[in-house]
């Protein structure tokens, strides 16, 4: 799975030294939306209602996880 950063969603974490911090869409091997990324999916909801004359208002909480550089992820656990 490939992790497109949307560099619009930039904003820094103050608790980690105002690190900068992106929210990302994931995408296929060939860059296309995945149908199963909740951004994809809200971005598709949101333009259908649009076209249909109507505006969605919402709020969205996002889950996230920070990654620390290059390291195996699966030795951490086992």
């Amino acid at each position: 799975m490939i992790a497109k950063i949307d560099i619009q969603t930039m904003r820094r974490i103050p608790w980690r030294d105002n690190t900068p911090f992106f929210t990302v869409d994931f995408v296929s091997a060939d860059y296309s939306p995945l149908h199963v990324c909740p951004r994809n999916l809200l971005k598709r909801v949101i333009e259908d209602l649009k076209q249909n004359g109507f505006q969605a208002f919402s709020s969205v909480e996002y889950e996230f996880y920070n990654f620390k550089g290059t390291q195996n992820l699966f030795s951490m656990y086992f």
